[in-house]
């Protein structure tokens, strides 16, 4: 539960019910552990912030070296489109957003 509370949730709602789905669906425990939670939601939930800058410096140089094409960009980094599209919205958003 700690797990759960302590993560940001930037997909809010959406984020925690795809990850209780996955858990529910890869489990067939009547109560969940940190175990139980796919390998790709446990990352996600573990992540620090360090790793988020790392991910943000990975898609700027995939953006770079694909010519600004997405695809390409995507590709190079094994993910779809819409995850770089995703992630470039959240570096604007967290850009332009006041400090303090």
């Amino acid at each position: 539960m700690a797990l759960l509370e302590g993560h940001r949730w930037p997909g809010n709602i959406r984020e925690l019910r795809n990850l209780v789905e996955a858990t529910f669906v890869n489990s067939d425990a009547e109560r969940f552990g940190i175990d139980d939670i796919p390998a790709l939601h446990r990352l996600r939930l573990g992540r620090e912030p360090e790793e988020e800058l790392y991910d943000a410096a990975r898609l700027t140089t995939a953006l770079r070296e694909s010519g600004g094409n997405k695809s390409r960009a995507a590709r190079a980094l094994n993910c779809s489109r819409t995850t770089v599209y995703r992630r470039l919205r959240k570096l604007e958003r967290e850009a332009i957003r006041p400090s303090g």
